[in-house]
């Protein structure tokens, strides 16, 4: 995930027009499916997801144009949107399947993002933020009990004393 999507479709790095994507995505599809066909082989598979994420991004002159922005070499991508937007892409019908899930997780890791914060936002690319946790607002991080470790600790400690409560009673028989 972390190579450039135009060199994954085999395009230079600047503005195409959808069908000169859409042609380049079926020449490719086209050869690693031969290659699939002769040889199951798991970096071939990897290469045909990448390919389809790839299409779905930069098919759309929108978020063509945004990821053109982020990769911009005069200046450094914003690693939140940058992971958004390959999230977006690989999305299938709003449901995002387990292989790019992990690969959207390593490409979290490789940008300095926790696993946590890389699910919030597949979360949030899902759902929409008005449904999940906001990322970056401080004042619902903190309305959620997220800055005061001192909390959800002691959620964590009577909830584990709960569950020993729970246990002890089913082991006597009461």
């Amino acid at each position: 995930m972390s190579r450039d999507l135009f060199d994954i479709l085999g395009l230079p790095h600047r503005p195409h027009e959808e069908p000169a994507v859409r042609e380049r995505f079926i020449r490719r599809r086209d050869e690693l499916r031969r290659r699939l066909s002769q040889a199951r082989s798991p970096e071939t598979q990897g290469e045909l997801d990448a390919l389809h994420v790839a299409y779905t991004v930069l098919r759309d002159p929108q978020t063509q144009t945004v990821y053109l922005r982020r990769h911009d070499e005069t200046s450094r991508p914003n690693r939140v949107e940058l992971l958004r937007t390959l999230i977006a892409g690989s999305l299938e019908d709003g449901l995002l399947r387990h292989s790019r899930r992990e690969k959207i997780l390593a490409e979290g890791r490789r940008l300095g993002l926790s696993p946590f914060h890389t699910q919030l936002l597949i979360a949030q690319t899902q759902f929409g933020p008005q449904r999940v946790l906001p990322f970056d607002d401080p004042q619902t991080a903190e309305q959620w009990g997220h800055s005061k470790p001192g909390a959800a600790r002691l959620a964590a400690a009577l909830v584990l004393a709960l569950a020993l409560f729970l246990a002890a009673v089913r082991l006597i028989g009461i």
